[in-house]
């Protein structure tokens, strides 16, 4: 019989769950063990085990068990971008937790203190999307400048139909630095993969992993301008697009930032300077003109104004 000394901590609605410090058992039954380190150290715990590749374990003297040469081949995780948009005002949002707020700090920490649920279990994600593109959106990734996809979507996914090609969730708050926007209502929508990294993650040096990204972008944006609490995006967290498309990344409109702004504003709503009338201009460079200012911004063929709202 083995005699084990233990010490585990336990959250307190496990009430059926009994903690005794310095105590020597007899008897200790475990169904199911789940051991993760995360994206670093899993792969660590699985080759120190035995599984991974047998030339490599050989080396530094682990006896290897299960021939599995890609365990720690890539870092393969979270790589995501991430889409803000603007939330009414009377949605319940995870920014005030981030920007520091004490009270809503304290309420968040006790809820899960006291019953481990609520904000900090999901991280403020709301929901997911596991999503696969249909046979007409395959067809015109092929149109775009990276139509690589195709090969990999035959090769890996067509007769996989339970496996998603991206992910994409909602998060609700601003994740990211709040110094960058002023304090309001904002939701996020974040979906996987992410630029070129100092590690050889093997995601983005493949040219059939863009079109997934742009897709997946168009995909989330639909979403977002779906919902209820929708009120606009933060034109400067989405692409630059030609003024007259119905995809271009639209802010806040009048009634919706006196709301946000409250009873009590002086300011909320006044724009300096005029926009110029846009001139037709079929494809390239659009100049954009406010008040003797301008500046370029390139024209994303993926998003052009013949691409119908999302």
């Amino acid at each position: 019989m083995h005699r084990l000394q233990i010490m585990m901590i336990f959250r307190p609605k496990y009430d059926n769950l009994h903690l005794k410090c310095n105590t020597k058992v007899d008897k200790v039954v475990i169904e199911d063990v789940i051991v993760c380190g995360g994206t670093l150290s899993s792969p660590l715990i699985l080759q120190r085990s035995g599984i991974g590749d047998p030339e490599k374990l050989r080396k530094v003297g682990v006896k290897p068990l299960v021939d599995l040469p890609g365990v720690g081949l890539n870092c393969q995780d979270h790589y995501l971008t991430l889409s803000l948009f603007r939330a009414k005002p009377n949605t319940e949002s995870f920014g005030d937790f981030l920007r520091g707020d004490p009270e809503v700090q304290k309420k968040v920490y006790d809820e899960w203190n006291i019953n481990g649920t609520r904000t900090l279990g999901p991280s403020g994600i709301e929901a997911g999307v596991k999503a696969r593109p249909t046979e007409e959106e395959l067809k015109e990734m092929e149109k775009w400048p990276t139509p690589e996809f195709g090969s990999g979507w035959k090769s890996y996914f067509k007769d996989k139909p339970d496996k998603p090609v991206m992910h994409y969730s909602v998060i609700s708050g601003w994740f990211g630095d709040h110094m960058l926007v002023p304090p309001g209502k904002f939701f996020n929508m974040f979906h996987f993969l992410e630029p070129l990294n100092l590690m050889r993650h093997g995601f983005m040096n493949d040219k059939r992993d863009m079109a997934p990204m742009v897709w997946v972008y168009i995909k989330s944006r639909g979403t977002a301008r779906r919902m209820d609490k929708y009120a606009g995006e933060v034109t400067s967290m989405h692409p630059l697009i030609v003024f007259d498309s119905a995809v271009r990344a639209k802010d806040m409109n009048l009634a919706t930032t006196n709301a946000c702004a409250g009873p009590n504003h002086l300011s909320s709503g006044i724009q300096l300077g005029s926009w110029d009338k846009s001139s037709s201009i079929s494809c390239g460079t659009l100049r954009r003109v406010l008040a003797s200012n301008s500046y370029a911004c390139r024209v994303c063929k993926a998003t052009r104004a013949e691409h119908v709202e999302q």
